[in-house]
């Protein structure tokens, strides 16, 4: 069930099992896959910028939206939604009727595992 099924449900979630210290790009990327409706593509991007893996268009995309924007930790523009950290940058395109909410949540969680993997 994504975590905006879960909201929209008023749904409860327990899990004995913490989410894990450390994602590799990829890793985090199926992880967004698996908890975020609406999901159209995904990118993770190194401190520069470049693409590690994932929507080359998209990643294109959302380095010039952080570029344009150095001071944002989090940013949206219309169906894109960014996270930086200090060495990586997670992007999503996203369907125009999910809510960004939870899903950034999610990026925030998947951007904390790759900073300290």
């Amino acid at each position: 069930m994504s975590s905006q099924a879960i909201r929209v449900n008023d749904t409860g979630l327990l899990s004995s099992l913490a989410m894990t210290t450390s994602l590799a790009p990829a890793a985090a990327l199926a992880w967004l896959g698996s908890v975020v409706a609406g999901l159209r593509a995904a990118a993770v991007l190194g401190s520069d910028g470049a693409l590690l893996v994932g929507d080359a268009r998209l990643a294109r995309r959302a380095a010039l939206a952080l570029a344009a924007a150095p001071s944002a930790g989090a940013l949206r523009d219309g169906s894109l939604l960014a996270v930086r950290g200090r060495r990586r940058s997670i992007a999503v395109e996203l369907a125009s009727s999910t809510p960004p909410g939870l899903t950034i949540a999610d990026l925030c969680a998947a951007l904390d595992a790759l900073e300290h993997g």
